[in-house]
């Protein structure tokens, strides 16, 4: 165990973990989820890589004016258990405005 590893336990008096290998999602103008439930997620941050702006929720009902924007090429949304409270373990949603990627990464307590 590294010494950053030591010191996240310290902090939380359990081990952490990346919930998934980093992905790559694929989107399109029909809504999907991009992150499932997870009541031990501690923190994600998704970036959109595309030419296309997307929409993300943390339910179903997502698109324009109901969701975070991301903007293409750089728009993110990162969230942690600390400021954001229980939203960061929620199903998380997404579409675009037409054919976009969004990278995704989430640690968890393990």
């Amino acid at each position: 165990m590294g010494r950053l590893s030591e010191a996240i336990e310290r902090e939380f008096g359990f081990p952490v973990q990346v919930e998934f290998s980093p992905k790559a999602v694929s989107v399109t103008t029909t809504q999907q989820e991009v992150l499932k439930g997870n009541p031990d997620r501690l923190s994600f941050v998704m970036f959109n890589l595309g030419a296309q702006i997307a929409y993300v929720h943390f339910n179903q009902y997502v698109g324009p004016g109901l969701g975070f924007y991301l903007d293409k090429n750089g728009g993110f949304i990162a969230l942690n258990y600390k400021e954001d409270g229980e939203l960061v373990g929620l199903p998380w949603h997404v579409v675009g405005a037409g054919s976009t990627t969004i990278y995704v990464a989430a640690i968890e307590g393990a």
